[in-house]
């Protein structure tokens, strides 16, 4: 069941765009026109900040992307403005406007960068214009130094914040035709070290250490048509697939889906 604050934020919060917890243990939400919504640990409460001034009203409170680091909360909205959001004086600053796009992805690497993805735009490092990379649904630091970029078209791009050196990982490298383009929705690193990508096109892929496709899976070829969005490892060798419209469990030791292959049902 739903506890009180639970509920009020399924009934306040229009549509939720993402959540992140706080080192306090409070959890924040995006929400599209409601501004930031947060359920206080402690009093489980849940508080309302808006982005508010003249002329302000509902639109300029669909939030799109949100990261925590410390008192800062760095949001993006629809329109590609990003506003620092301070905890503590409970206010709004406009950092930066970017083109009126989405702000797909906001991440704050170990080395205390800021990468901001806006559709459309592509993605860039706050504070140094030279390093810009394609529009990313999802960016993720996945061992020091080492950044991976969901792209909306390219498939993966491997960035190597040390050296500077950039990698990408796409359609020919995968072994699919190269005028395919792959967009990647986002990645979980399993305890292999093994890469599982969720596509919208593509089903999921598995790539070993090295980036090379070890497996895929809920591929369209078998006649999956569902766009894929997130992996979950409930133990080793089970995963959770989130689709569209489908939730799919995977048993990797044995090789078997919990539902048959659409063109499976067919024949059968």
């Amino acid at each position: 069941a739903l506890s009180s604050a639970a509920s009020d934020v399924y009934k306040r919060q229009g549509r939720i765009s993402m959540a992140r917890e706080d080192g306090k243990g409070n959890i924040w939400f995006g929400t599209e026109g409601n501004g930031l919504l947060c359920h206080n640990a402690g009093t489980d409460k849940i508080v309302q900040y808006w982005l508010e001034g003249k002329g302000r009203h509902y639109s300029d409170n669909i939030i799109k992307s949100i990261c925590i680091a410390g008192d800062t909360i760095m949001c993006g909205n629809w329109r590609g403005e990003v506003y620092l959001y301070s905890i503590k004086k409970n206010s709004f600053t406009l950092y930066k406007a970017y083109e009126r796009n989405n702000v797909l992805y906001i991440y704050r690497d170990s080395r205390q960068n800021w990468w901001v993805s806006i559709q459309d735009y592509g993605v860039v490092c706050i504070g140094d214009d030279s390093i810009k990379f394609p529009s990313s649904n999802f960016i993720q630091e996945i061992r020091p130094g080492i950044l991976v970029f969901a792209t909306q078209k390219e498939g993966l791009y491997i960035y190597d914040l040390k050296r500077g050196q950039v990698r990408s990982v796409g359609s020919e490298e995968l072994g699919m035709s190269k005028d395919l383009s792959i967009s990647v929705t986002s990645f979980y690193q399993d305890t292999d070290r093994n890469l599982w990508l969720t596509t919208e096109n593509s089903g999921v892929l598995v790539l070993d250490g090295n980036w090379k496709l070890k497996q895929r899976f809920l591929e369209p070829e078998r006649g999956y048509s569902d766009k894929l969005y997130f992996v979950a490892e409930q133990k080793k060798g089970k995963y959770w697939i989130v689709g569209a419209h489908k939730l799919y469990l995977l048993d990797y030791a044995c090789l078997l889906y919990t539902s048959p292959s659409p063109r499976d049902r067919q024949k059968s």
